[in-house]
């Protein structure tokens, strides 16, 4: 993670908890030749575009403040939609039962992308079961990507 991540993450992080807030992701870089600054709050019953409105100058204020951005950059604050990613541990025990897609930095039975059903965890590996029925077990530290993958019946 880019240093100037990590010390957001942690500034962030510190004020959202204390407001049931949580901090879902956090993206900088540079996108069209200027910084862009995503971040991804969710909260119990879900986050709405007024959340995004009031969250934006929370942070926007706290960013102004502690000028740990070193240069110009856009803030977009947004939920994290149907399509959540999964990063912590902790996001992967709480999603169990639903369908995600993995992305991992090197091939594990020979599948480098995985899609199935999220089963859970066991100490530091994600169980993912596959349409096959089999069982993998994914080290978290292979993980590069990993997101729900909903099933949609319109």
């Amino acid at each position: 993670m880019q240093p100037v991540l990590s010390k957001l993450e942690s500034l962030l992080s510190q004020s959202l908890a204390a407001e049931n807030v949580e901090l879902v992701d956090l993206t900088y870089q540079k996108e069209g030749g200027q910084w862009i600054l995503r971040v991804f709050l969710d909260k119990p019953g879900g986050f709405n575009l007024n959340d995004c409105e009031v969250w934006s100058d929370k942070i926007g204020t706290l960013l102004d403040q502690e000028d740990l951005v070193p240069h110009a950059f856009n803030l977009e604050i947004s939920s994290p939609g149907i399509y959540r990613v999964l990063k912590k541990i902790a996001d992967f025990q709480r999603f169990a039962g639903q369908r995600v897609k993995i992305r991992l930095f090197g091939p594990i039975e020979g599948m480098r992308n995985v899609s199935g059903t999220l089963i859970g965890t066991l100490e530091n590996d994600i169980l993912v079961e596959l349409e096959d029925k089999r069982r993998l077990k994914l080290p978290h530290e292979q993980i590069a990507k990993a997101h729900l993958d909903p099933v949609i019946d319109f």
